[in-house]
């Protein structure tokens, strides 16, 4: 296969060459693989989500994606083994040259999705699966170009701050809870990111053409050009692969941080109308949106199960995973959501923006994920650079052209999008719930109808079943445009 093996998330191990070795790999190894590659994007929008849908409706609705996503990705990795069982022998195997020995040698092909696609859909399913792979992934690329403009904006504005003294002074200020976070969206508010550019004592120093200069929309989206377009060119970004552990080292960071400020912060839970806390609310879908993102694991969980050492527990550590991606996802929603000491309407879908940009650990975590994103970002690129290529012209590198060609036109389509909607919620949401109908609740299911199909005990029941899985892909699609 020229294609590579994609992950949809920025905390992944990207596969740009697979190992020849024997199985080894561990249960604890494939779990934390699994919970590892989910973490991402979605886990800064969390609390935010959880607030659209309902204190308790939107726990009820994390367990119910969550059981769904678990499933489907079970039906999927079950699928393997169908598609061994259904293809003739010959027919999985490639024969290779072996350059030290100068033999031929037999060698097991590697199975994706977009093959058991193939298989049980026809030609139409493998380039379905291909076209919704490259929309998932431009999806991914232009939210994280949106938090990488955004971090790097609020970390050149911390370091601002520290050169003229200012940086850190409301972490230390304590005769209020309220002071410790922000409330961006509130016109009157005291505590804007950037009123400290106006009060610091900055001799010589004008903030005004600075902030004209310096704008999230307007001029970062496009600052951030300089920094990434010189390595979107290279023909293999495989050095980028080495920091693929600042993934795990950020998402415990972000758990510590949320958790030791909600702990810093207490509980303020009051169910009435000023802190407007809701049990259950109509704009749920956003919440259901995103955890389509969240629990998406389907399309890069063959490879990362196909070196487990005891394949017969894949169920178990899959589940396992879920599990704690679940918890994992709870903790951080609850925990922001009811220690939270303003209206809840003030929480943001990037969670760390209701931090001052003058708090340290907010900072040390904007520099963490911003690096982390930085490094992601050329590999995603390169994917899609690849997909597209080898669709259209059957290499993946036809000429420098061609490259820079399609490179220029991704990222006007992210600078677009950072410049004129920056609402990464709503960005997370449809892309969520767009890959998600075609990945999570699509074609696992009518993939396994048509192996039972073909096997014969297809029943009124699996139909049944499995078709509401379809339909609820379809509504949560729907909602999305319920509430804009």
């Amino acid at each position: 296969h020229e294609l590579v093996n994609y992950v949809h998330y920025p905390t992944n191990i990207f596969e740009l060459k697979q190992s020849s070795g024997k199985p080894k790999q561990s249960s604890i190894v494939t779990i934390f693989s699994i919970w590892n590659t989910m973490m991402g994007t979605s886990l800064l929008a969390m609390p935010w989500a959880l607030g659209q849908a309902g204190l308790v409706l939107g726990l009820g609705i994390v367990l119910g994606m969550g059981a769904i996503c678990l499933y489907t990705c079970y039906l999927l990795i079950n699928s393997e083994s169908q598609y061994k069982q259904l293809t003739p022998k010959k027919k999985l195997y490639d024969f290779v040259k072996d350059p030290e020995a100068g033999t031929i040698r037999k060698k097991m092909k590697i199975i994706e999705y977009t093959d058991i696609a193939d298989k049980f859909l026809g030609r139409p399913g493998k380039y379905s699966s291909l076209l919704f792979s490259i929309l998932t992934m431009f999806g991914s690329l232009i939210v994280y170009w949106i938090l990488m403009s955004s971090f790097l904006y609020n970390i050149v504005l911390y370091i601002i701050g520290l050169q003229y003294g200012e940086a850190d002074s409301t972490t230390n200020t304590t005769a209020s809870n309220v002071e410790v976070v922000i409330c961006p969206s509130a016109s009157n508010t005291s505590t804007s990111e950037i009123n400290f550019l106006h009060t610091a004592n900055m001799s010589g120093f004008n903030a005004d053409l600075f902030l004209q200069l310096w704008d999230k929309q307007k001029t970062v989206p496009l600052f951030l050009l300089l920094l990434i377009f010189p390595v979107l060119n290279l023909k293999s970004p495989t050095f980028f692969t080495k920091f693929n552990s600042l993934g795990a080292v950020s998402v415990c960071y972000l758990i510590f941080f949320v958790v030791y400020k909600s702990i810093r912060l207490g509980i303020n839970f009051d169910l009435s109308e000023s802190q407007g806390i809701k049990l259950a609310n109509w704009n749920f879908p956003a919440l259901s949106g995103i955890l389509a993102m969240g629990f998406f694991i389907h399309t890069c969980i063959l490879s990362i199960v196909r070196n487990q050492e005891n394949p017969k527990n894949n169920g178990r550590d899959l589940s396992i995973a879920y599990l704690f991606v679940f918890v994992t996802y709870t903790t951080i929603s609850i925990c922001f959501y009811l220690s939270f000491p303003m209206h809840r309407s003030c929480i943001q879908p990037i969670l760390l923006d209701n931090f001052p940009v003058t708090d340290i650990m907010t900072f040390f975590a904007r520099i963490g994920l911003f690096f982390q994103l930085f490094t992601v970002y050329p590999l995603l690129s390169y994917i899609v650079r690849i997909q597209i290529l080898l669709i259209i012209f059957k290499k993946a590198w036809p000429s420098i052209r061609h490259v820079l060609l399609l490179n220029i036109g991704s990222l006007i389509l992210c600078i677009l999008f950072a410049v004129f909607y920056p609402h990464i919620g709503t960005i997370i949401r449809f892309a969520g719930a767009f890959c998600g109908l075609a990945y999570i609740f699509t074609f696992p299911p009518i993939i396994y109808l048509v192996y039972c199909k073909r096997m014969g005990t297809l029943t009124v029941p699996k139909i049944i079943i499995h078709s509401v899985i379809v339909v609820i892909g379809v509504a949560n699609v729907i909602a999305q445009f319920l509430i804009l």
